[in-house]
């Protein structure tokens, strides 16, 4: 079974199970048969239809996080593919599924927690533009769905390493400036946690993949 059909047949198992949680709610899962549509997966909740999106993962970072491409293809008019985020014509939220042998998850996003590439954190430090998957989870976000007909958005989580707010409103929302590791060891810990992924790494402490490598080749010579 390929990658995506899993995600999707997972979800379509959840959807079911909530119509045995919540019998007093008409809860219609259902999968499109046509080609290509703009959704993976609608669902008839009481009379209001939502359309999600599956995406699916099957590694996790050793620092506890789960990667999700959430864009989707174009193909523009010179044969091109080019990635472009989802609008809320194209769908309602994502459902989010990883499955790697180390972990099993699934969640629900919705499209302003997301750029065309999402991280969630399951576990350890949290920062910048994460999300938290425990706010995330599945059947909480669907509790919210079908008892308040509503899914309000969660905050993202700062960096762990915080700056002292400062009088001037410009410089307290500047990110925070992360020091060179002190020690080959430290720069170690650091490439372990991000599991080598130095995108990653760069994107989370604001700090160039060229200058990480130069640290690298610092303390290899």
């Amino acid at each position: 079974m390929a990658t995506g059909d899993s995600g999707e047949s997972k979800v379509l198992h959840e959807l079911n199970q909530l119509r045995v949680k919540y019998p007093d709610h008409r809860i219609f899962p259902l999968a499109p048969t046509v080609s290509n549509p703009p959704y993976d997966i609608g669902i008839d909740i009481d009379g209001q239809f939502y359309r999600g999106q599956v995406k699916t993962t099957t590694q996790i970072t050793p620092a506890g996080r789960m990667v999700f491409d959430t864009s989707r293809i174009e193909k523009g008019e010179d044969g091109k593919r080019f990635r472009v985020p989802y609008t809320s014509e194209d769908i309602s939220f994502f459902f989010l599924y990883c499955n790697s042998p180390e972990t099993e998850w699934l969640g629900i996003a919705l499209l302003e927690e997301c750029s065309m590439g999402t991280t969630v954190c399951k576990f350890g430090k949290f920062f910048k533009n994460s999300l938290r998957a425990s706010d995330m989870e599945f059947e909480k976000r669907m509790r919210e769905l079908i008892e308040e007909k509503k899914i309000s958005p969660v905050p993202t989580y700062s960096e762990i390493e915080t700056v002292e707010e400062s009088e001037e409103p410009e410089k307290s929302k500047s990110a925070p400036v992360f020091k060179k590791p002190a020690t080959d060891s430290e720069l170690f810990n650091l490439l372990v946690e991000y599991g080598y992924d130095l995108d990653l790494l760069s994107d989370s402490i604001h700090v160039s993949v060229p200058t990480i490598q130069s640290w690298i080749q610092e303390y290899v010579c």
